[in-house]
């Protein structure tokens, strides 16, 4: 299974990276906001994500419905399969917030305020970010070729529960996390480099 699993994650970045060398090693073990530049890699992957929001209750001081919110992440990934993510949110109220994470595609998902996340090979020339919270699943797919790159991302409820939960990102807001009962895509697009 280990291997088959390895033969999938090089076969996907054959593509972005001929010759590919796999290599061993850890993650860190704690995603945090990054104090330096965004990632690079052998390959560079940008991408935003428009959508929509109808959220109410705590923290937020009233519902709201229809509210704007972006992302914005950029992913270095190299020929080791090492990796550094930062995912740059904009939502309520002007909120504003970055989050890094650095793994090994394929490994474990790294521990982050607010959640776990981690970076997997979805196909031949897809990847897959998904960032866990507590009630819910981000998933950012990236399918990208030599001409093309599409993005997809979607919130997946866990079985059982009703609201999305999206952590507030403040550090002062550890565990706050904004409850929602709907999230649409407006629109969606990618970058490879």
């Amino acid at each position: 299974m280990k291997s088959a699993i390895a033969a999938a994650a090089a076969a996907a970045l054959t593509l972005f990276l001929p010759g590919l060398a796999q290599g061993s090693g850890s993650s860190r073990p704690l995603a945090t906001a990054p104090s330096q530049p965004a990632p690079t890699g052998d390959v560079r992957i940008s991408f935003d994500w428009a959508m929509t929001f109808d959220c109410g209750g705590p923290p937020m001081p009233f519902a709201v419905t229809e509210w704007p919110g972006a992302l914005h992440g950029v992913l270095g990934l190299n020929r080791d399969r090492s990796y550094s993510i930062d995912l740059n949110y904009q939502a309520f109220l002007g909120t504003a917030w970055t989050l890094r994470w650095d793994g090994r595609l394929g490994g474990r998902p790294v521990q982050m305020r607010g959640g776990a996340a981690e970076l997997r090979v979805a196909g031949p020339h897809s990847l897959r970010a998904i960032v866990h919270e507590p009630n819910n699943d981000v998933i950012i797919n990236v399918d990208a070729d030599q001409s093309n790159c599409r993005l997809a991302v979607d919130s997946r409820l866990h079985p059982g529960k009703t609201e999305h939960t999206f952590y507030s990102g403040l550090p002062e807001d550890e565990d706050r996390f904004y409850h929602c009962s709907g999230i649409r895509t407006v629109a969606a697009s990618c970058q490879a480099q």
